[in-house]
Parts: C-alpha cells; structure tokens; sequence
C-alpha cells in the first residue's frame, strides 16, 4: 500500500502516567516514548498483553483517560493539529466528528434505557449536523449501512434486545456516522463468536475502506491483527518492542516478546500445540448425556428449543470439546449436565448411575465442579484466596479447620500459585491468577469431572496458554475428566480429544477432534473452521509453525 507522506495521527514519545494511591504523590508511567503513524486507508494494529500500554496510548489519543491518568509528554497530532493539552470543549469537536471510537463491550457502552436508534441520531445531532426530525430518519439508514435487518424495528428496541454482534454493529455506526478521520476499534471482537468476529470486522473493513478512514485497532489476538492489519506495533510494559509491516513482523519477527506472543497464539494450523502425547484415556464412560432436550418458554408463550436431543459421552479420563455460537446450546448443556437445569427429556448418567433424582444430585454436586468464564464474576471480592478455596470444603464439611489450611496451600501449589497468595483477594490479581483461584476451587473437592465453560475467552494469549498447559497437567496428574465447552475452535482443539459441534440446539457433528477439524463434513463445522481468523495470512502460519518446531 503506498501511504501518503503526511499521517492522519502521528504519536511521538508519548508518555502517561497514573497517580498511585489520591493520597499520595507517588505516580507511575504506564506508557513510556511511544512513537508511531497511522495513515489515511491504513490499519495499524497496536497488540500485546494486558497492561502493555496499548488501551492507554489509545485512550490517550482519544482524550479519555480515566481519573489520575495524564499525558505528561509527548505529542498526538491528528492531521497536524496537536490533540494533547485540548480543552473539554475543543474535545467535544474532536470525538464523534474527527475521531471515531468502537469499544471493547457493547452491553457497558450503550445505555441500556435508551431505544437503539435515540443513541444512534445522539451524535448526529450533537455535532449539529441534522435536525431532530432528520436525525431519527439518518440513524435508521445508519442501522441499515450496518448490515442490521429491519433497522426500523431495531431502531426501537432497546440494546438488551439485540445479539451481541448486532450490539457491535451499533457501535460501528455511531463511530462511523460522520465518517471521521480515524477510527479506534478498541478490542471490538473479544467477546465475539469467530463467525460473527468475522462478520464484524468485514464490516468495518468494508466501511473504513469506503470512507478513507484510518484504522488504529488494539487487540491482543495476533491472529486478528494478521488478517486485517497492514502495519503491527507491539508494546510490552508501556513500551514499544517492536512495529513495521504486518508481514515483516509477524514473518520474521525480531524481538524475543514479540516470539513468545507468537508461540502461545492458537491456531488451527498448529497440528500439535501440545508436545506430550495424550494422557490414557479409558474404555469405561464417566458421563453419558442421553438424548437430553430443554425447550425454554419466551415472553408472549413462545418457545425457543434450546438443546434438541443431544448424546455425548466421555470416557474417564478424556476431554470432550463442545462448540458452537452464542445460542447454539453449550451452556444449557452444562447445566443440564450439572443439573442446574432439569432436561424434559433425554438422562444424564454419572458412572452409569443417574443423577436426576436426590440421590444422584448429592453424588454429582461432590464429584463434578464448574470452572466459569469469567473468573471475577465468580470469586467474591470480599473473601481472601484462602476463604474462595475452602468454601467448597466448609460447605461438604471436610477435615478440620488445620487440614482444610493445608489443603488450600496444596491446591495453591498445585495451580502454581503458592500459599502466599492465600491472604489476597480477587480485586489484587490479574485475570489468570483469578481463573487459577477458580480451578483450585473446583479442584478442592477431588472431582471426577469438570465442566469449563469457555474458562479462557478473557485471557490474554500468554495467559491463555498458561492455563491451558495448567489444566493439561491436572487432567494428567489426578486422571480428570473434561467437559470444555468454548467457541474458539482453536483453543479446543488444543486441549479435546474428541469435538462436538452445536448449532441451533443439535450436534451437527462429533468425532476425533483432527478429524472433524482437518475434515469438517457439515457446513457449519465448515463455516466455523472457515472463520478462524489467522487463516487469510499465511505469514502468519507459517511462523507459528516454525515457532513450534
């Protein structure tokens, strides 16, 4: 791509600093002399794990630091007018108009009181550039710009009403309707399905190209950043490692972080992410879901069939992968199989033994434990470690309050943590040391089986493939089974030996995981397989492969 000479944002030794404690005086910078462009038509992607720097040089840009951030040095051109040191007023002229912002979570961003298509003609009329009664009509045309069905429909109803992707594409529009100079997509497809990622990113792919804008994605998914990137800058610890073309950083890349990043990227191409060869798995089914079904009832006496005859079963010791979109029936499988939820059809046996009746309940509570998605949501913030692990062994009262101590500094040992965390709590650990608080809990008991519904959707790659290799060395040390349910067909293919694929309530297929992954024979397992994104940039494969040999 031949750029033009002057840069639409141009970020030189950018420094930022947050205040520590209000009391204090003490600061620390997180971003320190960040310097790059971003050109009109151009992509850059700006990638690295949690507290790089990389969502703080972006708020930077934009001019929302939160409270106690300031940029202390540097400058932040925006075709040539400097940004740092604006006003709250002169702001207001620059966010919407010339600066467009696509953040991380849709269900925060938009206001979830406020009809669809109020929030969309907001930023028509604050910049003045409809009338009321003009800007009702533009907003639908913006739904409709979107790829939205029915934009009049969905103009009103409420953000709670729409999907997620639908709840992304809204935010594409609003940062997109007066066509801005850059665009900031800030993690806009974390939390997406790979279908409908890729949907979304075609989509602003489509409209960036269409306008001229230019594009500053942040995003810790390499894979992401291969596929719809021209130019990777790569930050570690507030500062920049590494930047250049796509292909010349992702293809040859020169610094060690930048490597490490590469390595614990999954990808489908990887044949063997894991060196060690699977753990034994036995002949004898641990779980067996028999021709379970659940049909919920919706507001105005419809109903949805959420799990339609569904048959898994999972030999002791074996991991089971269970993919599929958001409302293809993953979860509602889990708590059929948990018995949080009771099937209307169909049985759930436990080592042959069903778990429907009281009896069955009591046996499943103690020899099957769940490991939910987001570890924040699921401790306590008021409970120290040590507190989150020994519920579950108070709860079954198991040993004394002495063995119950020095169970949770072995289950703290065992998840690599360390007794020395037991007098923390959620609010003063990092994502990944909460997900493995989480598993030392569900481990507490000794259980036969875990269910892991998408345990590593939000973690960073590295993190990601921490837990990962910490949930494959449990599964080979203490003989666990595993029920992993996810939609990154990547990650499971990483950690299941067999797969099935869920959609609209049914398995389409199941069989050895390479199989139906290197051979997808329905056309949705076909699709989602198709969807992964890192497959549009064989640079990038090929790395990966290199890196893993």
């Amino acid at each position: 791509m031949s750029a033009p000479t002057t840069p639409v944002l141009q970020v030189r030794d950018l420094v930022v600093e947050y205040e520590v404690h209000r009391s204090s005086s003490e600061r620390v910078q997180a971003v320190r002399g960040v310097s790059f462009d971003v050109h009109a038509g151009e992509a850059v992607a700006l990638v690295g794990e949690s507290g790089s720097g990389k969502s703080t040089t972006a708020h930077a840009v934009v001019g929302l630091l939160p409270g106690g951030g300031r940029v202390v040095g540097g400058s932040v051109r925006l075709h040539g007018g400097e940004l740092v040191g604006l006003g709250a007023k002169a702001w207001q002229q620059v966010r919407g108009a010339r600066i467009g912002l696509v953040p991380q979570d849709p269900g925060i961003a938009l206001n979830p009181v406020t009809r669809i298509g109020d929030q969309v003609a907001e930023v028509l009329r604050i910049h003045g550039r409809v009338r009321r009664a003009a800007a009702a009509q533009q907003a639908v045309e913006i739904l409709r710009s979107v790829g939205l069905s029915d934009p009049e429909a969905r103009a009103r109803q409420y953000p709670h009403e729409l999907s997620g992707g639908m709840r992304q594409r809204v935010l594409i529009g609003i940062a997109l309707a007066l066509e801005p100079a850059l665009v900031i997509a800030d993690e806009p497809t974390s939390a997406l399905d790979v279908t409908v990622q890729r949907r979304v990113l075609d989509l602003l792919d489509d409209l960036t190209s269409r306008t001229g804008s230019a594009v500053l994605f942040i995003t810790h998914d390499l894979a992401v950043a291969a596929d719809r990137a021209d130019r990777v800058v790569v930050m570690k610890d507030g500062e920049i490692v590494e930047q250049g073309l796509t292909a010349q950083v992702l293809g040859a890349p020169r610094h060690p972080y930048t490597r490490s990043l590469l390595a614990a990227a999954p990808q489908l191409s990887v044949r063997e992410r894991v060196a060690d060869p699977a753990p034994p798995v036995g002949e004898t089914p641990l779980l067996d879901v028999l021709s379970v079904s659940k049909a919920f009832r919706l507001p105005g006496g419809r109903t949805v069939q959420a799990v339609d005859d569904v048959s898994v079963s999972i030999p002791r010791g074996g991991a089971f992968g269970l993919v599929g979109e958001s409302g293809s029936g993953k979860s509602t499988v889990a708590r059929l199989v948990l018995q949080l939820t009771s099937p209307d059809s169909g049985t759930v046996l436990l080592d042959g033994a069903p778990v429907s009746d009281a009896a069955g309940r009591a046996v499943l509570r103690r020899r099957s434990q769940l490991v939910h998605q987001n570890p924040f949501a699921s401790l306590d913030p008021r409970f120290t470690v040590a507190k989150i692990i020994d519920e579950p062994l108070r709860s079954h009262r198991v040993g004394s309050r002495s063995q119950r101590r020095d169970r949770v500094d072995e289950l703290l040992e065992q998840v690599a943590l360390g007794a020395a965390y037991a007098t923390r709590r959620p609010g003063e650990l990092s994502g990944g040391q909460r997900q493995r608080v989480a598993i030392a809990r569900a481990l507490a008991l000794e259980p036969d089986l875990l269910v892991l519904d998408e345990p590593t959707s939000a973690l960073d790659v590295s993190v990601q493939a921490q837990i990962l290799a910490l949930l494959d060395r449990l599964r080979r040390e203490r003989d666990l089974t595993y029920l992993f349910i996810s939609h990154d067909l990547a990650v499971v293919r990483q950690v299941a030996d067999r797969v099935g694929v869920l959609h609209d309530g049914r398995l389409v297929e199941v069989g050895p995981t390479a199989d139906v992954f290197d051979d997808p024979h329905d056309p949705y397992t076909a699709e989602l397989v198709g969807a992964i994104p890192g497959h549009r940039a064989d640079v990038f494969t090929d790395t990966l492969e290199r890196s893993t040999r």
